[in-house]
C-alpha cells in the first residue's frame, strides 16, 4: 500500500516538473536564469538617414519580452533620447527577431531582455541635440 502512496507520488511529481514551463506565465530576467536568451541572427536595425551635417547622440533602451518558442511577445522602450524614426526602427528590428529561448533547469521558459543602444558622434564632430 506504501509503495502505491509513494508510486502515484512521484508521478503526480513528474507531471508537475513536465508541466512546469507552461504553468510559469512570468518573463525570468536574466540573472534567474541558466542560459540567457541570443538572437539567432545579428539584429541589424535599418536606421533612417540623417540630414548632412547631424550626427544623434542618445540612448534607446528596451525591454524585449521573449516567449518559450524564441519568438517575441512584445518590445517595451524603457528610456529613449533620440528621435522617434529612430526608436520605431529599434523596435521593429527587435520585434522581428529570432532569439534562441532561454534555459531554466533544462526547460524552455520565457525570458526579459534589457537591450541598449547607444548613438555616439565620430570622433571631432559636430554634435546636435535631438530634433524631437
Amino acid at each position: 500500500m506504501n509503495a502505491r502512496i509513494a508510486l502515484a507520488a512521484a508521478l503526480v511529481a513528474l507531471a508537475l516538473f513536465a508541466a512546469w514551463p507552461w504553468l510559469d506565465p512570468r518573463y525570468h530576467p536574466e540573472p534567474e536564469l541558466d542560459r540567457k536568451p541570443y538572437p539567432m541572427r545579428n539584429v541589424v536595425v535599418d536606421f533612417p538617414p540623417t540630414p548632412a551635417g547631424v550626427d544623434y547622440f542618445g540612448r534607446i533602451t528596451m525591454r524585449v519580452f521573449i516567449g518559450r518558442d524564441g519568438m517575441v511577445d512584445r518590445v517595451e522602450v524603457e528610456h529613449a533620447d533620440v528621435p522617434p524614426a529612430f526608436i520605431e526602427a529599434a523596435v521593429k528590428a527587435f520585434r522581428q527577431a529570432r532569439w534562441e529561448p532561454a534555459r531554466m533547469w533544462g526547460r524552455r521558459v520565457k525570458a526579459l531582455k534589457v537591450v541598449a543602444i547607444d548613438f555616439k558622434p565620430p570622433e571631432g564632430a559636430e554634435v546636435r541635440p535631438p530634433a524631437r
